[in-house]
Order: C-alpha cells, then structure tokens, then sequence
C-alpha cells in the first residue's frame, strides 16, 4: 500500500471506531443503568413485601394472645395460626422470587441494550464499507443479530411477567393469610 492508500485506510477504521463509539454509548449507558436498577429496584421490593409478610409472621404471637387465641384448645390454636403462618410463608418466599426475576428482567435489559449496541456498530461498520462487504456475510450477521435480539426480548417479556405474578401472589398470600386470621379469630 502506498502511503495516500494506507492513509485513508487507517482514517476509515478510525471514523469507524468513532462513530460505532458514538452509536454504541447511549445502549452501554443504559445496559449500566439497567443494572443499576435491577439492585436498587430488588431492594425496594424485597423490602415492600418482606415487611408486609414477615410483619404478618411476626405478629401472631401477640395477637394470639391478645385475641385470646391461646385460650382455645390446641388443635384449633394450631389450625387457625399454623394456615396463618403458613401464608405469610408463603408470602416471604414468593416475595423472594419476585425479587430473583426482578433482577433477571433488569440484567436482561441490559445484555439487550448491549446486543442493541453491537447491532448498531455492526450497521456503522457496513455503511462505512468496513464489515459485511460478502452479502451472504453481512445477511448471516443480520439474522444471528435478529434472533438474539428476538431472545433476549422474549425473555425479558417473561422475567417481567413471572415478576408481577409472583408479586401479586405475595401480596395476595399476605391478604389470606390476615384475611383467614381475622375471620376465625372471635
């Protein structure tokens, strides 16, 4: 290569690195963000439905006493506190898994946001003549970049689906459970 040629090529593949730079940023920042959230988002969460739950858990020993619940013979004690107990259980644990695919939807964002990423450098590298010059190429990379795309949004759908039925059964063990409690206690 002479030296106009080899200079021109090194200018192309340093528009290359700038621009793929430029169009891959906003999706780095915000897979970053996403993972951010997938923390801050968890803590709240488990916090929320923990309190609610365990509060419930908590509080059958004082309210056994207080409603005069220990007064009643043993096998009732037990029926009317251990379904009680048992759905506040179930509470914290479903609570527990909202949490997990909470996290799993935002760590899902982010791996999109950074497939998203590629797809554009991928884009910038073939406007600039860079990659994907062999047609046969550049449609194998599309589809390969289309299929984890359409993977990775389906699994977010799903992470964020099991997380609100998970969050909505906590919630509602936690209402059964104080639901059972209040209408079996006299």
């Amino acid at each position: 290569m002479s030296d106009g040629a080899e200079d021109a090529h090194f200018e192309k593949w340093t528009r290359y690195l700038r621009e793929t730079r430029a169009a891959a940023e906003p999706w780095e920042k915000a897979a970053v963000e996403y993972q951010k959230f997938a923390v801050e988002y968890s803590k709240l969460l488990v916090t929320n439905l923990y309190v609610l739950n365990a509060g419930g858990l908590i509080s059958l020993p004082a309210l056994s006493v207080f409603l005069g619940v220990s007064s009643l013979p043993r096998p009732e004690r037990m029926w009317i506190l251990g379904l009680s107990a048992s759905g506040f259980a179930a509470g914290l644990v479903l609570a527990a898994l909202c949490s997990l695919f909470v996290y799993f939807n935002f760590q899902t964002h982010g791996q999109l946001a950074r497939m998203r990423s590629e797809q554009d450098k991928f884009y910038v590298g073939v406007v600039l003549g860079i990659v994907g010059q062999h047609e046969d190429e550049r449609a194998k990379t599309q589809a390969e970049l289309e299929k984890k795309l359409k993977e990775l949004g389906q699994k977010v759908n799903g992470t964020f689906r099991a997380a609100h039925v998970c969050g909505w059964l906590s919630l509602f063990s936690f209402l059964a459970a104080a639901g059972w409690l209040a209408t079996n206690l006299r």
